[in-house]
């Protein structure tokens, strides 16, 4: 080991880490004592928590019988009188230490303080003779604070300790502001889960529930003896349509997860980006302009393309299909949705798609949120609109995956209590490997 101190900066910030991975506290302490054993180059590592009432040894004794005899000899502390009669932080180099079959001949030992109250000891001990260095025992003294936190949380989950209200955070020891900062980090991001799950639940039971009824209404008419052939049919389709609603919300929430886990990979092919389009348009042209609800016109523009297009054919699909199935939620009835494409430059390998809606309000302080996960909009809540705040995150995270870039622009329009909204969808030719 190296006398020099810089070599132990981070010893406190390591052990603060330990504490946050782990919820029990023999798991936690046992790590912390390999991890100092180790650090130190030491034959043994031991950590007494208040009067022995916990003790971990490191390596780990397997006669569990040995271990016991040890802590009770411990917790009597007969060779550690200047540690055990000691209310401050100390260090010490013991030698010939001797306890239970345990011998040591040189140990480096200090005492943790926490609250101006001793809460542990801390050995590290050499089967031979040893000289501890001036720069061994600053790095002990320095990890002092965040030990006898260990120490501490080995006796208690509570974490209010670490600030008091009375007090700023300003008055806090660099290390235990840190741990502060950690926790609340920890909170905070457990928190987010806590609620994300709760978003997913809440979702899929919102969205699946319409098209669980439908499916169950289709089965129990399926059921009926000598039904007519053509109720037969209306059924099955919309036990096909309940399905597809069904598959579509599964697909998504999985995308999104491998998308978070950067688990998706892009596959580059040449497209006909204007028939590619269109295949996708067609259908959706002819389901809005039949639906009484919607009476949805959809017009699609294209610019000139001089450039064949290489990129993911199922991604991008699945982009254009969440970005009109989200237009048609929200645009007025009996409105045109708007699909324009054409290239970034004359001479680029980028295209814009932009596509237009007019349709519910868009309160300003939304539009910058519009692509956060699980965000719906006032609006969208209180008119009851469908939707679970995936497909916009969703779209956005595939965007990026194709290397483009997504914006959302609003203005209000000339009817009243509408806006006209326009996602922008910037995505550059991907070239494939082979072509590179």
């Amino acid at each position: 080991m190296t006398d020099d101190s810089s070599t132990f900066p981070d010893l406190g910030q390591q052990i603060l880490r330990i504490i946050q991975r782990y919820s029990n506290s023999q798991e936690m302490l046992s790590e912390i004592a390999a991890f100092l054993g180790e650090r130190f180059n030491a034959d043994s590592c031991i950590l007494i928590v208040d009067q022995a009432s916990l003790l971990v040894v490191w390596p780990p004794q397997e006669d569990s019988d040995r271990l016991r005899e040890l802590q009770v000899s411990l917790g009597d502390q007969s060779g550690l009188k200047t540690l055990k009669n000691s209310q401050n932080k100390q260090i010490i180099i013991l030698n010939h230490f001797s306890q239970s079959g345990l011998i040591l001949e040189t140990v480096l030992a200090m005492t943790t303080v926490f609250r101006l109250k001793k809460n542990g000891i801390l050995l590290l001990g050499s089967i031979k003779q040893r000289k501890w260095t001036e720069s061994e025992k600053n790095s002990l003294e320095n990890l002092a604070d965040a030990l006898s936190i260990a120490y501490f949380m080995s006796h208690s989950s509570d974490t209010a300790f670490l600030v008091d209200s009375s007090k700023s955070t300003n008055t806090m020891s660099p290390i235990v502001l840190r741990l502060y900062e950690l926790k609340q980090q920890q909170l905070a991001q457990q928190q987010q889960l806590n609620e994300m799950k709760d978003n997913i639940i809440d979702a899929i039971s919102d969205k699946a529930r319409n098209p669980l009824s439908v499916m169950r209404i289709a089965l129990e008419m399926l059921k009926q003896d000598n039904l007519p052939h053509a109720l037969q049919q209306r059924s099955v389709s919309s036990l096909e349509e309940a399905w597809q609603q069904l598959n579509i919300l599964i697909n998504n929430i999985v995308t999104l997860k491998q998308l978070q886990a950067n688990e998706i990979t892009v596959t580059a092919h040449a497209l006909s980006l204007q028939s590619f389009i269109e295949e996708i348009i067609q259908p959706l042209r002819e389901k809005w302009q039949n639906d009484p609800r919607k009476l949805l016109n959809l017009e699609l523009k294209f610019e000139a393309l001089p450039h064949p297009f290489y990129t993911d054919p199922k991604y991008l699909q699945l982009i254009i299909e969440e970005l009109l199935g989200n237009a048609a939620n929200y645009a007025d009835k009996e409105s045109t949705i708007q699909v324009h494409l054409e290239p970034y430059l004359i001479d680029s390998e980028q295209y814009i798609m932009r596509i237009q809606n007019v349709g519910c309000p868009i309160e300003a302080t939304e539009t910058e949120q519009i692509f956060a996960l699980f965000r719906r909009g006032k609006y969208a809540l209180e008119k009851s609109i469908p939707g679970t705040g995936i497909g916009l995150s969703l779209v956005k995270g595939l965007v990026e995956l194709l290397q483009g870039r997504i914006q959302l622009h609003r203005e209000p329009s000339d009817k009243t209590g509408s806006d006209v909204i326009t996602v922008t969808v910037t995505i550059p030719s991907i070239v494939p490997i082979a072509n590179r």
